[in-house]
């Protein structure tokens, strides 16, 4: 949900950085990146397309930067709640 300190939905075309990549005519998936098997799925297909022959893909995995984007500069309670974050850890793939 942010790049850096700002918003993704403020930043990209309906705040998916996919929709970029529509005008590249390349095909386009979107992913929630916190469910380890839809990943591994798409990641597959993706892999058997290039491999075939058939071209690159994009793959936007929806997840939630946890940490700072950088820790020593990054004050990233500045700019998201605490309690946005401890929502998020919840939602975390990996113990």
């Amino acid at each position: 949900g942010y790049s850096i300190s700002s918003r993704t939905e403020t930043l990209y075309p309906d705040g998916r950085m996919s929709n970029v990549w529509k005008g590249f005519r390349i095909p386009v998936d979107v992913v929630d990146g916190n469910d380890a098997f839809a990943v591994y799925d798409v990641c597959a297909r993706a892999v058997d397309r290039a491999r075939s022959g058939a071209g690159p893909s994009v793959i936007e995995g929806l997840t939630y930067r946890i940490d700072p984007h950088r820790p020593v500069i990054d004050e990233h309670l500045r700019y998201r709640p605490a309690e946005e974050i401890e929502a998020w850890k919840g939602r975390d793939p990996l113990p």
